[in-house]
């Protein structure tokens, strides 16, 4: 029998012999009235324990989103929710282990922009997965807005300083990134878009190794996450020369958005939300789509996503969807318009 449908055939057997200890048995006349899996679900979950899994080390921003949520699962839902870090393939492994398991709420997928509007399009000759078929968007946690930003002493002090340089020596200057399709490779070639510039990108395995490099003054900027280069801009060792949002960040105002200084539609994002496997019963995605919209509401939960540099996010269920299919269109577009390759 093929491996796959065997799979798929035990899965089945599985869960009818679940309900069978579930449904309504007759034998000999002695009725036994239980509940469906449908309204066990309804009515029970859950009932043990929940994984959240992310293609993350642990330490990092997605990472400590992500204990953030468990925590407030655990408070809202009335069991432990725990946290996986299944690091790899620009967070895709974790996104496929996901896609491929249990259908039954229990082990649901923090996904980000890489692994779920980008790898799409970097990655779709290998990647084992179908965001629109295989996932059920719960909702949006956050959006993440990347800045500008190079070395404190670094000549440049305005954007336009920058511009002047990359157009007096086309080839010449350079931005570093976390490597190819990341948001900071993204958001760069966006501005070299929209500002009509010839500047190198160096693509560095994470980072750390990039925030090193432009520190040292081999590399001339970086649009790195916000999130990731507050700490160093209130230290005084980066200088942030404009964001990626729609408007100023909440947590600094001071500094000007790209569209402000001039380069329209200079709009970039990354995000974070949950999704769980797209047959998941209509049961529990609808307590989990309340749930979540509850937690991403709450005071605390709020405040705690402002000070780490994010935005908090507002689209549950469907209209997260509709979110990823628009981040996805738009990461395709500046993809085939900036002529990006990927290895």
């Amino acid at each position: 029998m093929n491996p796959k449908i065997q799979n798929n055939f035990s899965a089945q057997r599985r869960r009818y012999l679940g309900g069978l200890s579930l449904g309504s048995l007759n034998l000999g006349g002695l009725t036994l009235g239980l509940l469906s899996n449908t309204s066990f679900a309804q009515t029970t979950y859950p009932d043990r324990a929940i994984k959240l899994v992310i293609g993350y080390t642990p330490g990092g921003a997605g990472d400590a989103l992500a204990r953030m949520m468990a925590q407030k699962y655990t408070e809202t839902l009335g069991q432990s929710v725990v946290v996986e870090n299944k690091p790899g393939a620009s967070a895709t492994l974790a996104a496929t282990s996901v896609a491929k398991g249990l259908a039954d709420g229990y082990t649901l997928l923090v996904n980000t922009a890489p692994d779920t509007a980008l790898a799409p399009i970097t990655m779709q000759n290998s990647l084992q997965y179908d965001v629109q078929r295989d996932f059920a968007p719960v909702g949006l946690i956050v959006t993440v807005p990347s800045v500008l930003v190079v070395p404190n002493d670094s000549p440049y002090r305005s954007i336009d300083d920058i511009i002047k340089a990359a157009k007096a020596t086309p080839g010449k200057l350079n931005y570093g990134s976390f490597g190819n399709g990341t948001s900071a490779h993204m958001a760069a070639e966006l501005f070299k878009r929209v500002a009509g510039l010839d500047i190198v990108h160096i693509a560095f395995k994470g980072s750390a190794p990039a925030m090193v490099e432009l520190l040292a003054g081999r590399v001339d900027f970086i649009f790195d996450t916000f999130a990731s280069a507050w700490p160093q801009i209130q230290a005084g060792k980066l200088r942030p020369l404009g964001v990626t949002t729609d408007s100023r960040i909440p947590l600094a105002p001071q500094i000007p958005t790209m569209q402000e200084q001039g380069f329209k539609d200079c709009v970039w994002q990354s995000f974070i939300g949950v999704m769980a496997p797209a047959a998941t019963p209509p049961s529990i995605l609808d307590k989990l789509y309340r749930e979540t919209a509850k937690i991403v509401a709450m005071p605390d939960v709020q405040k705690r996503i402002t000070d780490m540099g994010m935005i908090p996010g507002k689209a549950i269920g469907p209209e997260y969807s509709a979110f990823i299919v628009a981040e996805t269109t738009r990461s395709r577009d500046l993809i085939r318009e900036a002529k990006i390759q990927f290895e």
